[in-house]
This record gives structure tokens, sequence and C-alpha cells, in this order.
């Protein structure tokens, strides 16, 4: 059956007639009513920053680029709209664009295709059309390599929490086995670790893990491909999928334009454990079954045709902006001041 993506993608606003919000916190999302490239130095160098800080600022109009085109389809008209910059983890409590939500959830958080320089790198598909290889040509190895991203707790009580990011127990667990079959290690560590107050593990813990970058061309010479989850979804997911090494990975948590918790267990994909306690046992059975690997192999590369057509993929883009504009209104505050929501009154303009 046909996913409709449109649906997916809209989650709460798809059953929304009309609804009028009344704005009174930044936090529950950024407004961005309106991006003038001319004006983008200014932004970048003043307002922005100032409000969100230095990375967030870079990183909101770095996301605001990115929808440029599809909002300039819209010149003209008095646009107001929500978008939630960054790694989103949580609803939206106002109807938002963002980047993810977590799985089966169909609140206020609009799916839009953003940091695509990153999750849909080209060159990332293009690495791996260039230098794959049939499956039976592959060697029986689980490879992965990625950054500390998620949560990493030196609280042993936190080790198997639900919290805990699930690449804490694949790099404690696997990254320093002596064993051919397994190929595990962290590239480098996020900032958290240098920080005392976050509870994580210190740097120099996890310095052991680490191991030198693997490229995609060397990946792809291993049956198996773990794509564990970070922060919030694996940015390496979607280049594995069109590929002919199995993932290997837990049920997703969170969902972005790939509609990660569309992905089937056995159909898309191997499931592991979030401990990956039983990440022997499944690559045993990978093993003895080739046949299913292949099948699997077909269903994930099947899967991952349907993104393929640029036309399309901007074109719902577009549907669901023409849905929020219809159907989602603000109305400020009383006593907030202009200052903040003044660009409501700005209209959008090509630059």
């Amino acid at each position: 059956m046909a996913i409709d993506r449109l649906a997916f993608y809209a989650g709460a606003l798809a059953k929304t007639d009309r609804a009028v919000y009344q704005i009174t916190d930044w936090a529950a999302g950024i407004l961005a009513p309106t991006y003038l490239t001319r004006v983008a130095e200014t932004e970048r160098e003043r307002y922005i920053p100032k409000k969100f800080g230095q990375h967030d600022g870079w990183l909101f109009l770095n996301y605001f680029d990115q929808i440029a085109p599809i909002v300039d389809q819209f010149a003209g008209r008095k646009l107001a709209f929500l978008l939630k910059h960054g790694d989103v983890t949580a609803n939206t409590i106002l109807p938002s664009f963002a980047k993810t939500r977590p799985v089966g959830s169909y609140g206020n958080s609009i799916i839009l295709k953003l940091n695509t320089n990153r999750h849909w790198s080209q060159a990332d598909f293009d690495e791996v059309k260039a230098n794959d290889m049939p499956f039976a040509e592959k060697a029986k190895r689980v490879v992965w390599r990625g950054v500390s991203s998620g949560h990493w707790y030196a609280d042993p009580k936190s080790r198997h929490s639900d919290y805990q990011s699930a690449r804490f127990n694949l790099v404690l667990d696997w990254a320093l086995a002596n064993e051919d079959w397994v190929d595990v290690g962290l590239t480098k560590t996020t900032r958290q670790f240098d920080n005392p107050k976050s509870g994580y593990l210190p740097t120099g813990a996890v310095q052991k893990y680490r191991k030198p970058p693997v490229s995609i061309a060397e990946q792809l010479k291993s049956k198996y491909i773990l794509v564990p989850e970070g922060k919030d979804v694996a940015t390496g997911l979607k280049w594995a999928l069109t590929s002919r090494s199995v993932v290997m990975m837990p049920k997703p948590t969170i969902s972005s334009w790939l509609m990660e918790e569309k992905l089937e267990p056995w159909k898309h994909f191997i499931p592991v454990k979030k401990d990956f306690s039983d990440l022997r046992e499944k690559f045993e059975l990978a093993n003895e079954n080739p046949d299913l690997c292949e099948s699997i192999l077909d269903e994930a590369n099947a899967y991952m045709r349907q993104f393929e057509d640029e036309a399309q993929e901007k074109a719902l883009q577009t549907k669901l902006f023409e849905m929020y504009l219809e159907r989602i209104k603000f109305k400020v505050a009383p006593g907030l001041g202009v200052r903040s929501f003044e660009a409501l009154n700005v209209r959008w303009e090509k630059a």
C-alpha cells in the first residue's frame, strides 16, 4: 500500500480546517514570516544571533536558505509561519515546520526536507552508486563509524535507560571487541563531553573508543551496516538504504522526511535491541539466511526510490506550505510589544 506522504508530513495539520493561535512564547518555535537575501548579513550579524545565539542564528538562516525556493512561490502574499530549527525530538507546541518529530506523533510538527546537505547528500548517494557491489561479494562483517551524538550519561543506572543514546552501548560493548566480524568506532566526540555539568562521560573516558574514519566506499565492502540514531535521526540511513549492504538498527524513535517509522523490521532492515546485546545473534542469523538479506535489500532499495523525483519532492513541500497558510493564522498576544512580531505584517518578496 502506497504511503500518503502529504498526510504523514502534515501531521495534525491534515485534519485541521482552520485555527488561530495566539503567540505568547518564542521558545515554542521561531517566528519566520520573511527572509530576504539582501538583509541576510544584517540579520546574521545582529538580530538573529542576538536573539538565539551565534550557533542557533547560523542554523536558523541555513534552514531558511533551504526553504526559500519553496517560499518564493508565494511572493506578494502575507506570510506567517513557524520554523523550528535544529534537532527536534519533541512535538512543537504551535504548528511549526521542523526537520523531525517523535515516531507515532501526529501533532503540531510539520515535517519538511531540511538540512539536506547533511541528511540527503547527493555526494553520499553518488559514492554508493560508484562503489557498491553485490551483497554476495561482500565481507561477512558489521561496520559502524560515527559521532558520539545523543546522551552519554556517566551514571551506571542510566546505561539502559530510554534517554541514553543507542550509540553509547554500541560503542562501550563493541568498539574494543577483538573480533574480525565487527568493526565499531567513534570518529569524534561532541562538545558536551568537555562540560562537567552535563553528567556525560568525560572526554578522556571515551578516547579509547576512537578509530580512524571509514569512507562510505569502505563501509560498502561489508555485508551489514549499523545505523543507530544519534541526537535525532541517523544521518547515514538514507544512503545505506540505497546500497546492497543490509541495514541493522534498533527500531527508530524519530521520523524525518524519510518517514523512518514506516520502515518495517525484517522487511527493510534487520532489527537489533537498543543496547545491541543481540548483535552477534542477528549477525549469525543474517549469515545463515542470505536469501532473506537479498529480499530486505530489494525492499529497502524500492523504499528509497519514492524520494528520487526532485520535482515531486518540491511539489510536496509546496503543498505543505499551501495547507499551512490556508489553515493556520496567528494573533499577537496583547502586551508583548510589536518588535518581536512586527515581521508578521511583512510581505514576502523575491530577493
